[in-house]
């Protein structure tokens, strides 16, 4: 047992979030020898002190399994026992993991499946004997709802004498854009399934429309980073999101041999950005926020002992007018931009005058005291409290006023990040026309769909397709990034990797316009085929994880851009 029980428990129930976290450490640093103290405080009847020492016994827990795991990686080998490695990997990511009824149930499922098998008469019959177990009576269907292939291969076989009991012969067969999640469902992908196929295509659809909305918000390489958190906790509650379908045609098997489905529907993007907020700080997600322009009013009013009421003071909202522009936004006067501001940041701080008088040396000193403080964020638009806290400061005392006042707007200030603006500021897609010139006739459909392919483009119309200049009508997001930079980077780029050479290329602005200039050399035929008989470009800048769920990520990304 701990020597000091006593002085441990009063430092896990310190306000003080930075003691606690010291003292968190050091129990943790000293290992599984802790444990049997570690339970003895645990139950204890101090709420505070077993949720700290819970925290404690999980990181010890954890980080014996990474340990554990780690060695094993170290010496792995043909030798190996997969169960016990994969049981391994299980407690790493996730030590509180009781493993040993996972094993029972595998040596259960184990002894079924020898069974049912053991009257197969062939190879064939035992491969069927073991789907009909697995995806029947155990229901591992994986994602066979949702999972469509296609199968290339050949065979060669020879029957001598035209005896067919005596035929022998080789083959090769490949899957292609499919991922075997479970073998239940090996048979249905090699006899082909183009109805799940056409519903995997609908749901990816969804996804990427959420997908889309989330990039209003937030920087479309920070989502493929944080793809895996985004895709379950975002991307999996498309239908949370989606308020109208407009439009879901019949999803069709492209010329690339990919089935793709379109969608036009109305989304929820304000609560899209409110799970993005609330995934980022539940997941401890550092997203890359958009750049944004929102514009903040200030108003910080001080209330004095014995005063008539609050009034405004000009030193505290300089100070917090000077960390805002700080984040590089725009504070305007409320009076004058009332109807444009987006945030109005409020203050109220109550200061009460203390003086002494020194007998020694007959003098009175006087200090100014921060009694207490209220902060509040408003969004102007829809008059929601997006921040709001209240404080009362011990001790807090200055030699003048001017001081305090100063003090309480760096103490006002601090309590707001650019993050925090960016995660509240109500993102407004943009509008930009490209005008394509040099286009070989007819290509205007492929373009089209290559565009409403990639994230960052909300929108896409065609508004003239005729001739060798085609235009089209984008909606945009990307925050205050310039169009142009955002076109080359998200569209131009991506299509002249597909198409193996630098076929479309910005050239000068015209009114009202981005043109682009398709390039003479690349209207070959072979050339201009790859638009359509390749998968789309923007599937160059995916997550590899959403690409495995449609193909092997490498072998697509390949087919993408090879020349």
């Amino acid at each position: 047992m701990f020597a000091q029980k006593a002085a441990l428990v009063k430092l896990l129930s310190d306000n003080d979030p930075d003691t606690v976290r010291l003292v968190k450490e050091q129990l943790a640093s000293a290992g599984e020898e802790a444990l049997a103290d570690l339970l003895d405080l645990d139950g204890l009847d101090n709420e505070r002190v077993s949720a700290h020492v819970s925290d404690i016994i999980h990181r010890i827990h954890h980080r014996s399994a990474i340990e554990e795991f780690s060695l094993l990686c170290h010496f792995f080998g043909d030798g190996v026992d997969l169960e016990q490695a994969s049981l391994a990997l299980a407690r790493a990511m996730d030590p509180q993991m009781r493993t040993q009824p996972c094993k029972h149930r595998l040596n259960h499922w184990g002894s079924e499946a020898l069974e049912k098998i053991s009257g197969a008469v062939s190879s064939r019959d035992r491969v069927v004997r073991l789907s009909a177990f697995l995806g029947g009576e155990l229901g591992f269907g994986g994602n066979a709802d949702r999972l469509g292939g296609r199968v290339n291969g050949w065979v060669r076989f020879r029957v001598p004498g035209g005896k067919l009991e005596q035929m022998t012969g080789t083959g090769a067969v490949t899957i292609d854009q499919a991922t075997l999640v479970q073998l239940s469902l090996l048979t249905n992908l090699l006899a082909g399934d183009p109805a799940a196929a056409g519903r995997q295509a609908i749901e990816d659809a969804r996804r990427q429309l959420i997908e889309k909305a989330a990039a209003l918000y937030v920087e479309p390489r920070s989502l493929v980073q944080n793809y895996p958190v985004v895709r379950d906790r975002l991307l999996a509650r498309s239908d949370a999101f989606i308020r109208t379908v407009l439009d879901e045609p019949p999803a069709t098997l492209a010329k690339n041999g990919l089935v793709t489905a379109s969608l036009r529907a109305t989304v929820d993007v304000r609560e899209v950005q409110k799970w993005l907020n609330q995934m980022s700080r539940e997941e401890r997600v550092q997203l890359i926020r958009n750049n944004g322009d929102p514009r903040i009013a200030v108003s910080i009013r001080v209330q004095r002992a014995g005063g008539e009421g609050a009034e405004p003071s000009e030193v505290a909202e300089n100070v917090v007018k000077a960390r805002i522009r700080s984040f590089g936004f725009s504070v305007f006067d409320p009076a004058v931009a009332k109807d444009s501001i987006d945030f109005n940041v409020e203050g109220t701080a109550a200061l009460k005058k203390l003086s002494a008088r020194l007998p020694s040396s007959g003098l009175t000193v006087e200090k100014f005291a921060l009694t207490s403080f209220t902060t509040r964020a408003v969004d102007a638009r829809s008059g929601q409290e997006v921040y709001t806290s209240t404080e009362i400061p011990k001790g807090r005392s200055w030699a003048s006023e001017e001081l305090a006042l100063e003090e309480i707007g760096k103490l006002v200030g601090e309590q707001f990040s650019r993050t925090f603006f960016l995660e509240n500021f109500e993102f407004a897609s943009r509008r930009a026309r490209l005008q394509f010139q040099g286009l070989p006739e007819g290509i205007a459909p492929a373009l089209l769909s290559e565009l409403q392919a990639v994230v960052p483009v909300l929108n896409a119309v065609i508004v003239d397709g005729g001739g060798m200049d085609v235009v089209l009508d984008l909606e945009l997001s990307g925050g205050t990034t310039d169009p142009a930079e955002l076109v080359q980077g998200s569209i131009l780029r991506p299509l002249n990797r597909k198409l193996g050479r630098s076929c479309f290329s910005v050239a000068p602005a015209a009114a009202g316009a981005l043109k682009v200039a398709f390039a003479a050399e690349c209207r070959a035929p072979q050339i201009v085929s790859r638009l359509e008989s390749r998968p789309p470009a923007a599937l160059l800048d995916a997550a590899s994880q959403r690409l495995d769920a449609i193909g092997s990520s490498g072998g697509l990304l390949q087919r993408v851009t090879t020349t």
